[in-house]
């Protein structure tokens, strides 16, 4: 018999969205998305280990919440991150454990990197990884789309976590379509000090009138993918949330002015914001573009990244 190994590790991969448009909202208040979002090289690390030397499960799927409820423990390096039930990847391992009768006590360790409350996933591809982490602990026979019907329980973000790499996103995030991968570019990532409540942009958003919101053209931004043009797919990055989140930290928008004064194709911001990235095509008009950000007065506490596209994770 082929033993199972006591621990885990993989890489939780940030994301962005290339475009971000709101198409509705449904009878329970989700609101429907349409986003084209890609993998970045900034990531955690995620390692989940199995305590006990048993098998530690039942021989057929459980129904979530039955049977034993093993002990999970979450060790991170990062002393602002909630490390009880309220984390998302406790919550994810939970969720496994409900799922496939798993009964060893589980330990995560998170090595943390990807910024808090950033729009770029950061809790939910780390929910992601920890569900991956089990799968691959116990050898379960259990599919990608398996694990994603799972996971858009905890979160919109997570069935795009599980997949990566360049796909278009709808619904509340559970529907997701394939794409080429997106042309590779030297991408900036900053993040400023101030913070943003994902909650409260989506309210404000709401309240927006129809004229006052420029939605992204998806279509377009699917034809420059899929004809591989760095410089229409980068003209084409668009996020309707923008219009809210960019006055309320004026710091997006100067952050996109350093950048697009540096030679970026294109600096928009992610997600529900405050972080913006910036495209280009010149790895030396990135690096430049970073010093001078970093150095810039205006900007105190900024946080900034030299990164790429990332096609598989």
């Amino acid at each position: 018999m082929r033993m199972k190994p006591d621990a885990v590790t993989r890489k939780a991969y940030a994301k962005i969205n290339l475009t971000l448009d709101v198409t509705g909202r449904r009878e329970d208040g989700y609101h429907l998305l349409s986003s084209v979002m890609q993998t970045i090289g900034i990531y955690d690390t995620i390692t989940v280990t199995r305590e006990n030397s048993g098998e530690g499960r039942g021989t057929d799927a459980a129904p979530a919440g039955e049977g034993p409820a093993p002990e999970i423990t979450l060790i991170t390096d990062d002393p602002a991150l909630p490390a009880g039930e309220d984390n998302l990847a406790v919550r994810a391992a939970r969720l496994m454990c409900g799922a496939f009768s798993l009964t060893d006590r589980l330990t995560i360790s998170l090595d943390k990197r990807i910024p808090m409350a950033a729009g770029m996933a950061g809790g939910s591809t780390d929910a992601a990884a920890v569900m991956l982490c089990i799968r691959d602990l116990y050898g379960l026979d259990c599919s990608l789309s398996r694990l994603q019907e799972l996971a858009v329980t905890l979160g919109a973000d997570i069935p795009y976590c599980l997949a990566g790499g360049t796909k278009l996103c709808e619904g509340i995030g559970e529907i997701l379509m394939a794409l080429p991968d997106a042309p590779q570019m030297q991408v900036l990532i900053a993040k400023p000090e101030a913070g943003a409540s994902t909650g409260g942009i989506y309210r404000r958003y709401d309240s927006l009138p129809a004229e006052a919101i420029q939605h992204p053209d998806t279509e377009a931004m699917l034809a420059a993918i899929r004809a591989n043009d760095a410089g229409a797919m980068a003209r084409e990055c668009r996020n309707v949330l923008e219009t809210v989140t960019a006055p309320e930290v004026p710091q997006i928008g100067r952050i996109e002015e350093i950048c697009m004064e540096g030679g970026a194709l294109a600096a928009r911001m992610t997600g529900s914001g405050p972080t913006v990235f910036a495209l280009f095509d010149d790895v030396k008009k990135a690096w430049k573009t970073a010093e001078l950000l970093a150095g810039e007065k205006e900007l105190p506490g900024l946080r900034v990244y030299k990164t790429g596209f990332i096609y598989e994770i």
